[in-house]
């Protein structure tokens, strides 16, 4: 209030260095997600074997950031590509992309887990989601600059696209 930058909760622990690279929060500003990338050892690729994951997070009562399920692993790769997510408006919904697809997830309040919604959407390297976590719109870039957005609906568990390409141009 007042103009004034108040520090939620408490820091987080147990990041490394790689975290961060993607951040969202919910409507109320009380759910966190969190993408990491991190390499692993593998000899047999210099070291380039990447895992991506997103950790989420809510403000509990004492004013401490807990975690909220389980953390999402999202893709090994053999890249340095980081992880794109977007949180539904209530912190419920979670949607995911990397370099070649995106999925989305549910938070089950009774398995404590966060449960695929759906089919994997292939093809996106960045992810918004609508305010209820029912639509999801994708971001597909072409190497000469100009890219294309595609609009998806969840209808009975599964992405539908919905109408035309949305087509970019180069600057």
């Amino acid at each position: 209030s007042g103009g004034v930058w108040k520090v939620l909760g408490t820091e987080l622990a147990g990041y490394s260095a790689q975290s961060g690279f993607d951040i969202e929060l919910s409507d109320d500003g009380r759910r966190l997600a969190i993408g990491t990338w991190r390499l692993l050892e593998d000899s047999k690729h210099d070291g380039l074997y990447g895992a991506r994951r997103v950790r989420v997070h809510y403000l509990s009562q004492t004013n401490s950031w807990e975690t909220f399920g389980p953390q999402i692993e999202i893709a090994n790769t053999f890249d340095r590509s980081t992880v794109s997510s977007s949180l539904g408006a209530n912190g419920n919904v979670l949607a995911t992309c990397t370099v070649a697809s995106c999925s989305a997830y549910m938070y089950n309040v009774l398995t404590q887990k966060w449960e695929r919604m759906g089919n994997e959407v292939t093809g996106g390297e960045d992810v918004s989601l609508s305010f209820s976590g029912n639509s999801m719109a994708v971001g597909i870039p072409n190497k000469d600059l100009s890219g294309v957005v595609q609009i998806f609906s969840n209808e009975e568990g599964s992405w539908s696209f919905l109408g035309n390409n949305i087509v970019g141009s180069a600057f």
